[in-house]
């Protein structure tokens, strides 16, 4: 076909032999439509980068945080647990999204992560840090269930959890890469400056977002075959199990050691910053194929066992690297196992969430809202254990949270086989 020439949309009926331009559907449009579905995917999972970036811009500091202010371990943590209490809000924003569209929120919030991390430059002491954390985590509370929820309208059913994985996946590689960059920039020009220039190169990022990305108004597939969005489908519900599974998922976040892994790196080791930067960086990295992975066999297997097989894994990990004593290399195929351990059960857990919640933004909020609950107490909890046990049996404890979060994720399991 030629410029300007047009094909039959053979799924209208015609009356009279009579053919309008409605009749009519331009060449190459569907094309045009996947290509916009997979530059506004690409953007979505680029900007969730970023906020991972942001995100994990405190826990490589941690060491630096608790010497410049003079606190202990416990106090440190107090920093994720102010983040997880108001967190929990993260499943209630849901509504908000449905409200005020996906990518009004994810912008403001974005603009609003970048001053918060700027502003902890500034702290001159750590109450004020405290108080810009709370800030900062407020101002993230609608970004998951936005980001997500644009995602969940754009991508095809069929596939939703592989395409969920795309985008969790550009959060892991912001962690990997912030943790490196982070770690390394603090040890050569300090803390202070490091998180004055990371947000003022974020802007960027926000821009192109904001310019490329358009609101979904329509349906979420790409073809011409038009369902209704779940949102308006049925009313969002509470269920036991989504209760649940948020409650398992709670759990595993009780004892989720992964910000505290430069430290536990730099004190049972003996490394220094960057090199415990590095290898938590690396961890991260591989975690992010593995949640590619994850997101493909989600679509395929069950999502329930996959989260009780890497919870397994995962708790066995922090056992052995908390109680040997191994050299850089088998070290860093430890972190790596228990990367793959952390992350590749993500897309399950997002997509049995929605699922959960039949396909409402408040269902992939309420996965983060788990998440939430278990860091009000994770970081304070690991925190005073580092102090009063010592950071090896700290993470020796801790590794007992996934077995009990897997006890609870079989429940389900049940639940909703029944």
């Amino acid at each position: 076909m030629g410029l300007g020439e047009f094909r039959i949309n053979t799924g209208k009926p015609h009356k009279q032999g009579i053919l309008t331009l409605r009749d009519f559907t331009p060449f190459g449009s569907e094309g045009n439509d996947l290509n916009r579905i997979n530059r506004d995917l690409g953007l979505l999972a680029l900007l969730h980068s970023l906020q991972h970036v942001y995100i994990s811009a405190l826990p490589p500091l941690y060491l630096l945080l608790r010497a410049d202010f003079n606190v202990s371990t416990l106090q440190i943590g107090l920093l994720g647990s102010v983040y997880g209490v108001i967190s929990i809000l993260q499943g209630p924003a849901g509504y908000l999204v449905e409200r005020y569209g996906g990518k009004r929120l994810s912008v403001v919030s974005m603009l609003c992560c970048s001053a918060g991390t700027f502003l902890y430059s500034l702290a001159p002491t750590f109450g004020f840090l405290l108080l810009i954390a709370a800030l900062f985590a407020l101002s993230q509370v609608v970004f998951h269930p936005a980001t997500y929820a644009m995602v969940v309208q754009r991508a095809p059913s069929a596939h939703r959890a592989k395409y969920i994985s795309y985008h969790q996946v550009g959060g892991f590689i912001g962690s990997a890469a912030g943790t490196m960059v982070i770690a390394a920039l603090a040890s050569m020009r300090g803390w202070r400056y490091t998180l004055q220039v990371v947000p003022v190169v974020g802007l960027s990022i926000i821009f192109l977002f904001w310019r490329f990305v358009e609101e979904e108004r329509g349906p979420a597939q790409p073809s011409v075959s038009a369902h209704p969005a779940p949102s308006e489908e049925t009313e969002f519900r509470f269920t036991l199990p989504l209760l649940t599974l948020t409650l398992g998922i709670s759990i595993l976040s009780l004892g989720n050691v992964q910000n505290f892994i430069p430290l536990f790196l730099t004190e049972a080791y003996g490394g220094t910053l960057a090199w415990a930067g590095l290898l938590t960086g690396v961890m991260q990295a591989v975690g992010s194929a593995a949640s590619l992975l994850g997101g493909v066999a989600s679509d395929r297997y069950d999502k329930t066992l996959i989260m009780v097989g890497a919870q397994l894994g995962l708790a066995f990990t922090m056992a052995l690297m908390a109680v040997g004593q191994f050299a850089s290399a088998m070290l860093l195929i430890l972190l790596i196992l228990f990367g793959v351990g952390r992350y590749l059960p993500v897309p399950a857990q997002h997509a049995l969430s929605s699922v959960a919640a039949e396909g409402h933004p408040q269902g992939i909020g309420f996965s983060y809202t788990g998440i939430a609950l278990g860091q009000v107490f994770s970081a304070p909890l690991i925190g005073y254990l580092i102090d009063a046990l010592g950071v090896r049996t700290a993470f020796l404890v801790c590794s007992v949270f996934p077995v009990i979060s897997v006890i609870i994720l079989l429940v389900f399991r049940r639940m909703t086989r029944d």
